[in-house]
């Protein structure tokens, strides 16, 4: 008689949370011979993965178990301002008020787990 269990696990958390701000505040422009320009830009990344395992053998008759379980979460949470607040501007050319966020977020996960006995043999996986 023989047993075995085998139990992998993998967890990955990743968080960005930014305050990106352009501004003109109470802020006199005058004589400018061109224009202005007032930009916020925002390129937060996070790439992450998450990998798991389990292997489980019974050398007899017997119960093999194994499990293998991954999870990711991965937030971005950003605030992207770009603004002209209470200001006097007195240009030759344009304003241009512009804010970007191109935030990106590449997750990935793998789970694998094999469970072999004297008489049966499981594989599994997920990608």
């Amino acid at each position: 008689m023989a047993g075995s269990a085998a139990i992998g696990v993998s967890l990955a958390s990743n968080s960005i949370a930014n305050l990106v701000n352009a501004h003109l505040w109470s802020a006199t422009v005058d004589g400018a011979s061109g224009g202005t320009t007032v930009l916020a830009t925002e390129d937060a990344t996070v790439t992450s993965s998450a990998q798991a395992a389990a292997v489980a053998a019974a050398g007899g008759l017997g119960v093999s178990l194994s499990g293998g379980g991954a999870g990711t979460a991965t937030t971005i949470t950003t605030e992207t301002r770009a603004y002209v607040d209470n200001s006097t501007l007195t240009l030759a050319g344009d304003v241009s008020v512009t804010s970007r966020n191109d935030a990106t977020i590449d997750s990935s996960v793998a789970a694998t787990s094999a469970s072999f006995g004297l008489i049966a043999i499981a594989v599994s996986g997920s990608d």
